[in-house]
């Protein structure tokens, strides 16, 4: 994997070329578009800012090209990936800058929450707008029907429950680039910073503050950044989860039963 690093961070080229790849094939398999982030995260961190941003853009810029020789899925009339480079730049900055993967996972929270606002507002009604969408998406998944989002009363809550996988995969994205930094540069120092990830006490703070006056104004959207902030709790929760398990002899079973849960 060290030499992967080696490879990738050679150039800027290469790094967006391999980046767009991955990007661009991520309409025929979606886990690709993890990759294709962490590389473009794994620059910044590694090269800062400006030679991210030119990382970022290229790879934007290769899966444009490619996406016009690659079918989109149902729904999607561009890779889902381009959507999310910028709040992937945007966490990888203020990682590369703090070295606190809490602020980096406070950014995809308010990332995430600013969305679901976005659509609630320029749409007017988010239910309508993701119920639009969910019925040419619906034709992409094998197995899966818009009724079946009806009858379960997951519509109601689709603004908050897309959002809140966006921000996990641009959280994701961001740790796996700072793996793969740690893995080449720095041996052992992610596992230190992950077991300190701690959400700042302001973002807390202002998380609760956004939900009050938005359960005067709008519920239904304060329902939408309630899901949308459990982003912040759930890897704060799996770094002391880790940290516990590693003072224990048998962390595979402390690690079983929460991962299991969460299957």
């Amino acid at each position: 994997m060290a030499s992967f690093v080696e490879f990738i961070m050679y150039s800027r080229f290469r790094a967006m070329l391999v980046a767009g790849i991955l990007g661009g094939l991520s309409q025929l398999m979606l886990p690709l578009s993890l990759f294709s982030l962490a590389i473009v995260a794994l620059y910044i961190l590694r090269k800062g800012d400006r030679e991210g941003g030119f990382v970022m853009f290229g790879t934007a810029a290769v899966i444009v090209v490619m996406s016009f020789f690659i079918a989109s899925r149902p729904g999607f009339t561009y890779p889902l990936v381009i959507m999310l480079l910028l709040p992937v730049y945007i966490c990888a900055a203020l990682l590369r800058v703090t070295a606190a993967q809490g602020v980096a996972v406070a950014a995809a929270g308010v990332c995430g929450a600013f969305f679901a606002i976005a659509i609630e507002v320029f749409s007017g009604d988010a239910v309508a707008w993701w119920s639009a969408w969910l019925k040419t998406a619906v034709q992409g998944v094998e197995g899966a029907s818009y009724q079946g989002f009806e009858d379960n009363g997951s519509l109601m809550i689709m603004n908050g429950l897309i959002t809140l996988m966006l921000g996990l995969t641009v959280v994701a994205s961001v740790l796996l680039g700072r793996w793969l930094q740690s893995l080449r540069y720095y041996p052992g120092e992610f596992r230190k910073e992950f077991y300190a990830l701690k959400i700042p006490k302001a973002v807390v703070t202002g998380n609760i503050a956004l939900l009050a006056v938005t359960g005067l104004l709008n519920q239904r959207l304060m329902i939408d950044l309630l899901i949308i902030s459990t982003l912040l709790y759930f890897f704060q929760g799996l770094a002391v989860l880790h940290h516990g398990a590693a003072k224990k002899k048998s962390a595979i079973l402390y690690l079983a039963p929460p991962y299991f849960l969460l299957t």
